[in-house]
């Protein structure tokens, strides 16, 4: 995916992430299904953390914390723009779900 472009799947450890992750959403039509972003999990064990691709596992606030994990079989995150609070959610997905995805350059 972004590897092509010579960048990685977004981490949203900060707020500026967040609002510009938020931003990009509200203005697109369609995306209801979510967006891929830098966020995994491994499969293997059990209480394994969330992580970024970058290996922190620092996750910013933002966490469905009433959307039930599904551990056999999702261990890619991605974010949904929720229309009713127009704000955005961390969900877990099964990572060979057909998802677009949100890049950001390398530091």
């Amino acid at each position: 995916m972004c590897q092509n472009l010579n960048s990685d799947l977004v981490q949203i450890t900060n707020q500026t992430v967040q609002t510009e992750v938020k931003s990009l959403l509200k203005e697109q039509q369609g995306l209801q299904k979510g967006i891929w972003i830098g966020l995994e999990r491994s499969i293997f064990g059990t209480n394994v953390k969330w992580k970024w691709i970058s290996g922190s596992t620092d996750i910013y606030p933002l966490w469905n914390s009433s959307f039930p994990v599904n551990r056999l079989d999702n261990h890619c995150g991605k974010v949904v723009w929720d229309e009713i609070t127009q704000e955005i959610s961390l969900l877990d997905a099964n990572c060979h779900e057909r998802l677009p995805f949100i890049c950001q350059g390398r530091k």
